[in-house]
């Protein structure tokens, strides 16, 4: 699907791309597009997570809000997106051992900040469906039968 050649990178680092783009891609609305010789996701044609190379090291770039931003790039792990940092955009270094979980929560917080109300109400409905406890159906009273 995209352009970029995957081939180059570490097993470790294909292995995150791929589960990027598995996440990404299952939000409502993602799709993928190669931007620029690597991989975008975005919602509503509007990117909100970037999977590409930056001197020579590969990262994963999303939207923050300034005051994450400024947190986040406290972490030797991160660093001001270039051209679009002014705007909030972070990159993850993602061969320095950035968590799973971390990862995931990046990518969900641009979402938010790019999707449209409705991609995010329909965001939050499948999670909340998700966490409803499954309805045991009701076992049916035997009632006996007096002959």
């Amino acid at each position: 699907m995209s352009q970029y050649d995957e081939s180059s990178d570490s097993r470790a680092v294909r292995a995150v791309l791929a589960k990027v783009r598995k996440f990404c891609l299952a939000l409502p609305g993602a799709t993928e597009t190669p931007t620029w010789g690597h991989p975008n996701f975005r919602v509503d044609a509007k990117i909100f997570a970037a999977f590409g190379h930056y001197e020579g090291r590969p990262s994963l770039g999303t939207k923050q809000t300034k005051p994450d931003q400024l947190a986040l790039c406290s972490d030797p792990r991160f660093f001001v997106s270039p051209y679009v940092g002014k705007h909030g955009w972070t990159s993850a270094r993602v061969d320095l051992g950035i968590e799973w979980g971390m990862l995931e929560d990046l990518v969900l917080r641009s979402y938010r900040l790019i999707a449209s109300k409705l991609r995010v109400a329909e965001l939050d409905a499948r999670a909340a469906a998700k966490s409803k406890p499954a309805r045991k159906a009701k076992a049916k009273k035997r009632v006996a039968r007096k002959s």
